[in-house]
């Protein structure tokens, strides 16, 4: 009965019928009078309904995931499809979330019921829109691989139709020769092909970028996100990593001086002959010197260009040189990262164009801002948001916490602020890859101060960078980033000592499970009195794996991989034959940098190092570069 009065004077009203009595009640409302009071406290239950009217359109293929939501009832809801089906692929929760993975395309209709805690029911039609865009489906060679022929050709397979590309839509940029020339084919259909003019160097590693710019000429859709991968050439020819023939050696005229401590050495090709020149870089005296050697076609060298930046104010110099062609013109050019400080309108990174036969002008400057960089900077260049490019990353070895994102607007001129990212530790900067194999490169770097490690920051394919993921309980003096267990993911290669650096730990490999989950290899390698300074990957003798080397003091080592990125003793080599001062060994000689390439022709990976002292004494060792062959 509406209205009706207990003896104490409260009041119950109830509007329509009682729900204990006619189930299926869709509005009930309570107002409860306190007795004396001047308040009333009145409780409305809203008819339960689904409040979504429409939902997000999806792509084929692609991971989807929104929500259905409802109010009124009582809570918790129940959501299930009472009528029609979504897409192959999608499912609807209980708790009303849309997800999966739709694997056919279209516009779906469907009836979604959502029941509450008292069993009440609301029903809504709603609509998906699943579209088909234009998708990478596989890429030859594929994505880490390194075994690819150096005449292969290239080929992407989509999931439709897609149109021929120009020269920055599908790119390749060898790490050796720059940015790849050749001829495409396969207009309006599902798979593009690359064959390049020039075959590429034994041991190269090639960046493959296909751009948003990909699109169907039936209904003008593209690729909604860009991807970028990388892979290595083959190598072959008579050398097995076992002997190592000393070659040339660079001194006095020809080569770095006496005592001069380098940090960058380089096997590429600066004047489109199709051998490997030499670049290595340095400080001397006060004045930052890049040096470039010709290779003359049979392995040897001569003098080519010095170029030369007298440091005046700064405290340090350039701390690296790295190498890629960074105005898609086709050749390799330079950028000198500075590595000291001082006044902002002296201190700057420097980019050097190459004009195709070997000669450099500097084409830009970026700034370096001391309120952002502090001291002995390290860098790595890739395309980080799939525009075709090479962008350029910097991090600062020491004191600072940050990493600095510096876009390639094109034609070898950077985004200048950088983006920053700020970090939480001190970090030594390693590099750029692939790590969770989604098309875009990341950020690896190692945490040097409290609990060393090494931690990635995953890329979101536009070039920002988050944490992702962080293992290992200790760092090397030196990482490299390698395939090499041959199951398509990439490990970490850490060589050597690790923070605190008083004990040595030997070397180790972090193997990726493909999900970013790093096992830890047993320690191999390096003994008492032998620190490491630098390792590189790489196929020295042509079985398909990639091996390792690790420069240092004490004795240089090459560890050939037994097969899935085992490293047993039997498969230790060494190069190098060791140093002596007036018949004495010198305990400060180091390897203080390398590259590996294929320097004589033949197919096999040979050895240009860069031998100095600790010490830096006059006298008790002429800095050089040497040349080791492999035979």
């Amino acid at each position: 009965m509406q209205g009706q009065h207990s003896k104490s004077d409260s009041r119950l009203t109830k509007y329509g019928s009682v729900a204990a009595i006619l189930p299926g009640l869709l509005i009930a409302a309570c107002l409860i009078m306190i007795s004396g009071g001047s308040t009333d406290a009145q409780i409305v239950i809203k008819p339960l309904k689904i409040t979504t009217t429409s939902l997000p359109d999806g792509a084929r293929g692609e991971p989807y995931v929104t929500f259905v939501n409802a109010s009124g009832g009582t809570s918790p809801y129940v959501f299930t499809i009472l009528s029609g089906s979504l897409h192959t692929g999608l499912s609807l929760s209980a708790g009303g979330a849309i997800s999966g993975t739709p694997q056919s395309e279209g516009t779906r209709s469907f009836t979604v019921q959502v029941k509450d805690k008292t069993q009440l029911t609301a029903t809504k039609t709603l609509s998906l829109n699943v579209i088909h865009y234009p998708r990478l489906q596989s890429l030859f060679p594929a994505p880490n691989s390194h075994q690819a022929q150096v005449n292969t050709n290239v080929v992407a397979t989509f999931t439709k139709e897609v149109q021929l590309p120009s020269t920055r839509d599908f790119t390749l940029h060898g790490s050796a020769s720059g940015r790849l020339s050749g001829s495409y084919s396969g207009h309006g259909s599902r798979q593009l092909q690359f064959m390049p003019s020039q075959p590429l160097s034994a041991g190269e590693e090639v960046e493959v970028t296909l751009t948003t710019n990909l699109y169907n000429s039936f209904d003008g859709l593209a690729m909604r996100k860009p991807y970028v991968a990388r892979f290595r050439a083959a190598t072959s020819g008579s050398g097995q990593g076992d002997t190592w023939n000393e070659g040339q050696r660079f001194s006095g005229a020809l080569g770095i001086e006496p005592t001069l401590w380098s940090d960058a050495m380089h096997l590429v090709d600066l004047d489109g002959d199709g051998d490997l020149d030499l670049v290595t870089a340095g400080n001397d005296g006060g004045t930052s010197k890049i040096w470039i050697f010709f290779n003359t076609g049979t392995g040897a060298f001569v003098d080519g260009t010095v170029l030369e930046q007298n440091d005046g104010e700064v405290t340090g110099g350039w701390s690296e040189v790295l190498t890629g062609d960074v105005d898609n013109d086709g050749d390799i050019d330079l950028v000198a990262l500075m590595g000291g400080t001082g006044d902002p309108s002296t201190v700057f990174h420097s980019i050097f164009l190459n004009d195709g036969l070997g000669l450099f002008f500097l084409g830009s400057t970026i700034a370096v801002r001391s309120q952002w960089d502090e001291y002995y900077r390290r860098g790595d260049l890739g395309d980080i948001d799939g525009d075709g490019d090479l962008d350029l990353v910097v991090g600062m070895v020491e004191y600072q916490r940050r990493l600095l994102v510096y876009t390639n607007n094109g034609p070898g001129q950077f985004t200048d602020p950088p983006r920053r990212l700020d970090l939480d530790h001190i970090a030594r900067p390693v590099g750029l890859a692939d790590f969770d194999n989604d098309g875009d490169l990341d950020y690896l770097s190692t945490l040097t101060n409290g609990d060393a490690s090494y931690r990635i920051y995953a890329n979101d394919g536009s070039g920002n960078f988050t944490i992702e993921r962080e293992f290992g309980g200790s760092v090397g003096a030196a990482t490299a980033i390698a395939d090499v267990d041959n199951d398509g993911d990439l490990d970490v290669i850490s060589a050597g000592w690790a923070p605190p650096w008083t004990t040595e730990q030997g070397n180790t490999v972090y193997y990726n499970d493909g999900n970013m989950s790093f096992l830890v290899s047993r320690a191999f390698g390096y003994i008492e009195a032998q620190s490491p300074s630098v390792v590189k990957t790489g196929d020295v003798n042509a079985d398909g794996s990639l091996d390792i080397v690790v420069g240092g003091s004490g004795q240089n080592r090459i560890y050939l991989n037994g097969g899935f990125g085992n490293f047993p003793s039997e498969g230790i080599r060494a190069f190098g034959t060791g140093f002596e001062f007036d018949g004495v060994r010198d305990q400060h000689v180091l390897t203080q940098t390398l590259a590996l390439g294929d320097i004589d022709g033949d197919g096999d990976l040979d050895i240009a190092a860069h031998h100095g002292s600790q010490v830096f004494a006059p006298g008790t060792l002429e800095a050089r570069n040497r040349i080791y062959i492999n035979q």
